[in-house]
This record gives C-alpha cells, sequence and structure tokens, in this order.
C-alpha cells in the first residue's frame, strides 16, 4: 500500500508541476477563434469545429474571407480544457496524461500558440505513464516495482 501511495504522490506533483508550467505558457491562449468582422458569428468551415487562432507568430490564422481572430470564445470542449486557473489546468495536465482526448489538447495549444509550444504535453505524459508502470511492478521495467531496488528475477535472467 505504501508504494502506491508514493507512487499516487509522485504523479500528483508531476501534475502540479505541468499545470503551473501550462499556466506560465498558456494562460488566456485557447479563447481566441474566428469571427466574421462585425458580428458575434464564429467563422467555420463545413463540417468542422472552431478551433484557437493567433493574430501574431505562429499558429493558425484565420484564412475565410471576412474574417478576424478575437477573443471572447469560450474555447475547445464548452471552455473545459485551459490553463487559465490551477484547478483546470491540473485537469487538463491530467486529461492529457490519462491518454483522453490528450492529442486535441495538443493541437489546439499548437494551433493558439505555435506547434513547438505544445510539446508540454508529451513529456508529462511520457513520464508519468512510465512513473505509475515501473512503481506498480509491470514487467519490463526497471526494478519490477521492487522498492529495494534490486532487479527482478526476470531482469536478471534477461542479462545473463
Amino acid at each position: 500500500m505504501v508504494p502506491l501511495l508514493h507512487i499516487a504522490l509522485l504523479v500528483l506533483f508531476m501534475i502540479i508541476i505541468y499545470a503551473i508550467v501550462g499556466q506560465e505558457l498558456f494562460k488566456g491562449k485557447l479563447h481566441k477563434t474566428c469571427y466574421y468582422i462585425g458580428t458575434d458569428i464564429i467563422a467555420k468551415g463545413e463540417m468542422e469545429k472552431p478551433s484557437p487562432c493567433t493574430t501574431t507568430g505562429h499558429g493558425y490564422h484565420c484564412t475565410l474571407n471576412g474574417t478576424e481572430c478575437r477573443s471572447g470564445w469560450p474555447g475547445p470542449n464548452n471552455g473545459i480544457p485551459h490553463f487559465d486557473n490551477f484547478g483546470f489546468a491540473m485537469l487538463t495536465v491530467y486529461q492529457c496524461i490519462t491518454m483522453e482526448g490528450w492529442t486535441e489538447v495538443l493541437y489546439w495549444v499548437g494551433e493558439g500558440l505555435s506547434p513547438l509550444a505544445a510539446r508540454e504535453e508529451t513529456p508529462a505524459h511520457s513520464l508519468n505513464k512510465n512513473m505509475v508502470l515501473s512503481g506498480l511492478g509491470w514487467p519490463g521495467f526497471p526494478n519490477g516495482g521492487d522498492p529495494s531496488g534490486a532487479a527482478s528475477p526476470a531482469d536478471s535472467a534477461a542479462t545473463g
């Protein structure tokens, strides 16, 4: 039970760290989308969902005639995944490490800011997945979950 608690605390610590980094990098970036100029009608192509946009730098720019990128949109998925406050930032990072819709968050952040800036979620997902699997003794991971640090019998047999 205690090793599981340690893994849970480590995962919580990583979620907190990535939520803070996400807030610093992406606060307010997922609330702009393309509107028709002079109206509050969201501009989108046929069979498309609205997506975040940017007015400067890299990212998605409004390409339809008579449209502009401006704020006022709640955000993707009715404004749930965002980094504007700490609670929702933690929820968004949790969504990414559980792999439920994490690619959509990756693309939304890439469209709203920069494709390179969106790469915060990939290491968060990989680090947390590996920490949990190694701590739970998943075969093939270092120490096989043994808290003493000794190699598991499968590891020592493989190294011969």
